[in-house]
């Protein structure tokens, strides 16, 4: 039987149509190197199946083609590759190993290419341990890539962004997997009790933290094949991988790969904001690695100079969503709240703050641009930590005005002209139904959001003030006080602007449009002022009623979910 009618027996069907290509072309045991290589998107699979199908005994007793090494390395039989390497010269073995089909097969056998390493062939063909370890880092073959750097293979700087993508994707397809293993699993989550909900979200926390720990030795080595390097050098780009890792970075580290002349936490600012706004990186990665640049010089307080803002500002913002949406990371919050007390400000520009935006803002604003994240979950997870922050440092003034400023500012529904979508200029998230990259307002679109609201900031203005005085004033805690004395006020303050505002048909008239009746008559001034003297304004107090009511059941949907007051009694609650 013919090469290309045994493959199209024995090869599984999903990349059967690529064999199938390469062996109408060949009908020996060189195959096409280009086609081997490039034929499809996972070539290490290509091999493993080839393996496969050679090692069944129909094909054995089928295929006439091919001497003892080329059967030895592509059916991955230990026997036969030993038995040849002890019977010819190392010359004779390389040029038999010469074609890139059968050094491509060798780099993705492991245990074939530890018994060819600890032979003589290997000793005098250190040109072709190159080429092997160039195969194993285009098949992604980490045990292979492990075999060649216990030989002392040397690395460059691009081996070592290629092998930290290689990590990168196995990661993705075990967390793939699990996911996919999870979501089979819908209908008995479904029917599993809070205590057992919450055993399973730890135990995908701790999966999450401990998936790269079986890396670390690999890692290790691959760092320290890097001694060319000079130590004394800014070797700092090692570290500009968007997916960097911890296991990545202390390896680096550890083999002397950083900037000893100073300068380091230059460099390492841009390296962190490049790590952490990397779209979809889970929160067990993020946090890790944004401690451990910050740990070693990097300065999280840094203003992009484009963005405007400060990574300490995005990764609160970040842990917002991350933590908030999945209970089992909330242990980590009190890490970020270390990052609440800088008094830093970003170069923003925008009336929720003075000066700029505050992390501690960032962290107690209702909103990230989303609606979801606006949910009374997170704020209920969050603003009793933030909350609890002023009260341990009341003498710090400015904590107790950044948080007043943004959620008055908020509350009066304001329009935020700063860093608050900020997760969506860097493409670290987009909502599923607004796909369009966000940009925030110019400086002259500003100016006439800025103008358009121009009485509620003024109102903005006279309140905080007054809450500022309200609070020096206030012997409680500041939860307790954003309950019994913001709340209401606001409350007040809201119902007042509902009596103040306009009714649709003097909107109208301001801009010279008129309504006509429905007997086709204009509606004239003196009409007009007649129907509202007479109760018939559309702001009467029965549809002024309705609306109060709305709002009031708006409201008490979101004190349901802060009444839970915990003992130091930090809520929002309606009524104290």
């Amino acid at each position: 039987m013919a090469w290309h009618q045994i493959m199209a027996i024995l090869v599984p069907p999903s990349i059967g149509v690529v064999f199938q290509y390469l062996v109408r072309r060949v009908d020996s045991w060189t195959l096409i190197d280009e086609a081997m290589i490039f034929g499809m998107n996972n070539p290490q699979r290509v091999y493993d199946t080839l393996s496969a199908v050679l090692r069944s005994e129909e094909a054995l007793n089928r295929f006439e083609h091919g001497d003892l090494l080329s059967r030895a390395v592509f059916r991955r039989c230990d026997v036969d590759f030993c038995r040849y390497l002890a019977s010819y010269s190392p010359e004779s073995v390389s040029e038999s190993l010469s074609s890139r089909s059968c050094r491509g097969s060798l780099a993705s056998w492991p245990a074939g290419l530890k018994i060819f390493l600890c032979s003589s062939s290997a000793i005098s063909n250190e040109g072709y341990i190159s080429g092997l370890w160039e195969d194993a880092l285009l098949l992604g073959n980490l045990g292979s890539i492990e075999t060649l750097l216990q030989n002392g293979v040397k690395s460059t700087s691009e081996d070592w962004f290629k092998f930290n993508e290689i990590i990168d994707v196995q990661k993705r397809e075990k967390e793939f997997t699990f996911r996919i293993n999870a979501a089979l699993n819908v209908e008995r989550r479904e029917r599993e009790d809070n205590t057992l909900r919450r055993q399973r979200e730890d135990d995908e926390w701790r999966r999450q933290r401990k998936s790269e720990e079986g890396y670390k030795p690999l890692v290790k080595l691959m760092a320290q094949s890097l001694p060319h390097l000079r130590r004394d050098s800014n070797t700092y780009y090692l570290y500009h991988y968007p997916t960097l890792c911890v296991t990545a970075a202390e390896a680096l580290w550890s083999a002397g790969h950083h900037n000893k002349s100073g300068g380091t936490g230059k460099h390492l600012r841009e390296i962190l904001w490049t790590s952490i706004s990397t779209k979809e990186r889970p929160w067990a990665f993020v946090w890790p690695i944004f401690c451990w640049l910050a740990d070693h010089g990097a300065d999280v307080t840094w203003a992009h100079p484009v963005l405007l803002t400060t990574s300490a500002h995005v990764i609160t913002r970040i842990a917002k969503i991350k933590i908030g949406g999945h209970p089992a990371e909330f242990k980590e919050l009190h890490h970020v709240l270390n990052l609440a007390t800088l008094p830093c400000r970003d170069c923003c520009t925008c009336y929720c703050s003075e000066g700029g935006c505050t992390i501690l803002a960032c962290g107690v604003s209702r909103h990230n641009g989303f609606g979801w994240h606006t949910s009374g979950r997170i704020e209920r997870h969050f603003r009793p930590f933030f909350f609890r922050t002023v009260d341990g440092n009341r003498n710090l003034r400015w904590m107790s005005s950044a948080i007043l400023r943004i959620l008055t500012f908020e509350e009066l529904s304001l329009t935020h002209t700063c860093c608050y979508r900020i997760l969506e200029e860097t493409g670290w998230w987009s909502p599923p139904l607004f796909q369009d990259h966000f940009e925030r307002p110019s400086r002259e679109e500003a100016q006439d959001i800025y103008h358009s609201e121009r009485e509620g900031i003024a109102l903005l203005e006279v309140l905080i003030p007054e809450f500022e005085e309200a609070w020096d004033n206030y012997e409680g805690s500041f939860g307790r006080f954003m309950g019994a004395v913001w709340k209401p006020r606001m409350k007040k303050v809201q119902k007042e602007l509902r009596k103040s505002m306009k009714s649709p048909d003097e909107i109208f008239r301001s801009t010279g449009v008129y309504l006509q009746k429905a007997d086709g008559k204009y509606v004239s001034d003196s009409e007009d002022d007649t129907d509202t003297e007479s109760g018939g304004d559309i702001w009467d107090d029965t549809d002024s009623e309705g609306l109060e009511n709305c709002v009031k059941n708006e409201d008490e949907d979101r004190d349901t979910e802060n009444e839970n007051e915990d003992d130091d009694g930090y809520t929002t609650a309606a009524e104290d």
